[in-house]
């Protein structure tokens, strides 16, 4: 049977759909990159907002157009009876993609061979010289506008063993940039267990190139995880910080578990111990209950902070979720109109930081080639698809290269160098 696999979301469901699809090659399916050669379309679908939610919708309509699908990921976790009765495009829904009862399901109902030799643990989708590594499982933050723990219950870190055997495998196959995701990677082990994880993964036999944190919840960043990030060489200096919000009335409604004031002294401490580190967070504008004087708080501390780089989206109800009986809605007008002059502020403060990098000299990796002589690629400060991207004119470099590039300028987010 031909298979085509279609991720959606985030890299935590990567992870699980390049988990499934290497058991389904083990059974004898053989991919295909093109929706209309396949007998069987897996759509991994993403049910974390609203936009997440329509965009599974809508791609599942349009891939019933080539062949059957089967459904998996959390808005099939979540909405699996309700998309069972209102979706006939799907032919098959199923749970998440991660797991060896989502495979034995599909593998019954299209009438799969058992397993007949050892499979790889992933078939890798996407940049093949940049991967994800997850490290744990489900969260239990609880933020009250969240529904991640709904879909995929209470963390559960992975044992370090599985974690490193599935690193040196990334390792083996040309993977050079790992990043390190979860739901919450300050959670591994019970928040005692990331940093001794990360000096493993530093010294593996054939270690990666970059290794990049993402999803650190700010009241899980330790002195020990910090003190790592300074040291280990192999470790870029980033970090992704999801703040979501700076008020303090804003964030115990969130269920943060922080306050203002600890929010600027963590930015001081890993300032303070790495000087040349990216920061990037997130914030959740027009949570219920955000007045027009938070939202000039929150752009006053954006401006005073100076974030590396920035993400912003608008608060989307879910029932379920500890917010979603909460007074005081925003209205979505205001919510969209929040987020562009936050961006645009964001924009403001990137372009500064830009202008003061032509001429100077950095270490890229170079993702895809545009042509003979033009590729895109990042700095250790991007992260793939959601950070900058550097347009680089010079010959002969292919994507896994990490070279030294000239910054000789910038248009809007994005760096040009040779």
């Amino acid at each position: 049977m031909k298979i085509h696999l279609l991720n959606l979301g985030c890299d935590k469901n990567r992870v699980d759909g390049e988990k499934l699809l290497a058991k389904l090659l083990g059974s004898g399916c053989v991919a295909v990159a093109a929706p209309k050669q396949a007998d069987l379309i897996v759509v991994n679908t993403c049910g974390f907002i609203k936009e997440a939610k329509e965009e599974s919708i809508q791609t599942i309509m349009e891939m019933s157009q080539h062949a059957k699908v089967a459904v998996t990921g959390c808005l099939s976790q979540r909405y699996g009876r309700q998309l069972a009765e209102k979706m006939p495009e799907a032919d098959q829904i199923f749970g998440l993609a991660d797991g060896e009862i989502t495979f034995e399901k599909i593998r019954q109902r299209y009438g799969l061979k058992k397993q007949a030799c050892a499979h790889e643990p992933r078939s890798l989708t996407g940049l093949f010289h940049s991967a994800p590594l997850k490290i744990a499982e489900g969260c239990n933050n609880c933020c009250a506008y969240c529904a991640i723990p709904l879909i995929r219950g209470s963390v559960v870190s992975i044992q370090e063993k599985g974690i490193l055997d599935e690193a040196r495998f990334l390792s083996e196959k040309g993977v050079r940039e790992c990043l390190i995701v979860a739901q919450d990677i300050t959670a591994y082990g019970k928040g005692m267990g990331l940093p001794a994880l990360l000096r493993k993964l530093a010294r593996l036999p054939r270690p990666f190139t970059w290794i990049r944190l993402m999803y650190c919840h700010p009241a899980g960043v330790s002195n020990e995880l910090i003190e790592v990030i300074a040291s280990e060489p192999l470790i870029v200096k980033y970090i992704d910080l999801p703040l979501q919000h700076i008020v303090d009335p804003i964030l115990k409604r969130m269920n943060r578990r922080y306050t203002r004031a600890y929010a600027e002294k963590l930015i001081r401490k890993l300032r303070d111990a790495v000087p040349e580190i990216a920061l990037r967070t997130t914030f959740l504008l027009g949570f219920p209950g955000e007045k027009d004087a938070d939202f000039s708080d929150l752009v006053s501390f954006v401006k005073d902070q100076e974030f590396d780089r920035m993400g912003v989206f608008g608060y989307s109800s879910e029932e379920g979720t500890k917010a979603f009986t909460l007074r005081g809605r925003v209205p979505q007008k205001t919510i969209a109109q929040r987020i562009e002059a936050l961006m645009t502020l964001q924009n403001t403060i990137l372009f500064r930081k830009n202008s003061t990098l032509t001429g100077k000299t950095l270490p890229v990796i170079i993702d895809t080639k545009e042509s003979e002589t033009v590729f895109i690629g990042r700095t250790q400060r991007d992260a793939p698809e959601i950070d900058c991207s550097v347009i680089i004119t010079r010959p002969n470099l292919k994507p896994g290269d990490i070279v030294e590039v000239r910054i000789t300028g910038f248009t809007g987010y994005d760096l040009h160098a040779v």
